[in-house]
């Protein structure tokens, strides 16, 4: 079953949790945070379901930053969905 109602906020917060309860460091959670939250603030409070690859194609080529910055914030926004597909957030695509 997929959330219907959730915001993509609210997925985050119960994302930033989840990374809690397993355990990552203070600087992995800030990071995650920082990370998800500047994705977030470029995309508005919409539902999971409305992200597009193109949003975060975006957002990648519009950071202006460094191939290694870059990357970390590639990295860090794959777990993030992940988890989305992983915690019924967004349907798996197949």
């Amino acid at each position: 079953m997929v959330h219907t109602v959730q915001t993509l906020v609210q997925a985050r917060e119960d994302y930033l949790l989840s990374c809690q309860i397993e355990g990552k460091s203070k600087g992995t959670l800030g990071l995650y945070s920082r990370i998800t939250g500047k994705f977030l603030d470029s995309l508005g409070n919409i539902k999971p379901g409305d992200v597009s690859p193109y949003h975060v194609r975006r957002y990648l080529a519009d950071l202006g930053a460094s191939n290694v910055t870059t990357n970390i914030h590639c990295r860090t926004l794959r777990t993030f969905f992940h988890f989305l597909v992983i915690n019924n957030y967004l349907p798996k695509i197949r």
